[in-house]
């Protein structure tokens, strides 16, 4: 099994400052990381989504047979 890794410091601090945001403020970081608007209004939702996102433009997305 692979060694898990601990995110860049500055990513780390990133995620965490998006569990301080409004819906509204995640709705903007939403359209800023995904290039385009989200008319979702679910908190945890919009968190994971934004989280995940930011991870997978920092660190490289799925390789194609793990996303397939």
């Amino acid at each position: 099994m692979p060694a898990k890794t601990e995110p860049p410091p500055s990513l780390a601090r990133e995620l965490a400052a998006l569990d301080r945001m409004t819906t509204a403020e995640l709705r903007n970081k939403f359209a800023a990381v995904f290039g385009e608007p989200t008319t979702a209004g679910n908190r945890a939702w919009l968190l994971r989504r934004v989280g995940w996102r930011m991870q997978a433009l920092a660190e490289g997305d799925l390789s194609d047979p793990a996303a397939a």
